[in-house]
């Protein structure tokens, strides 16, 4: 994945998330108290949705750049030692 194109999906994660969390907890604090608690909750989840999708889009930048072409490796290594062999000696 190319760098320009991850950054700009790590920040549309980041964007989405907090807002969606914004508006749920928002929401939620409107239910329970009106105005006053809308507010509060926002401001709650503000905070929150960036903490949480901040972490998440890090963690999807890392499954990304270093999990991508683990299977590739593993199988590539796979073949190659079942197709030449294996050597059974001990390494001692």
């Amino acid at each position: 994945m190319r760098g320009n194109i991850s950054i700009l999906r790590f920040l549309r994660f980041v964007l989405i998330g907090t807002v969606l969390t914004t508006l749920v907890m928002g929401g939620f604090g409107f239910l329970l108290s009106g105005w006053e608690g809308m507010i509060n909750m926002g401001l709650w989840g503000i905070v929150l949705g960036l903490l949480g999708s901040f972490s998440g889009g890090l963690a999807m930048l890392v499954q990304a750049h270093y999990w991508t072409g683990y299977s590739e490796r593993f199988g590539r290594d796979w073949f190659k030692k079942e197709s030449e062999g294996e050597d059974h000696k001990p390494d001692y």
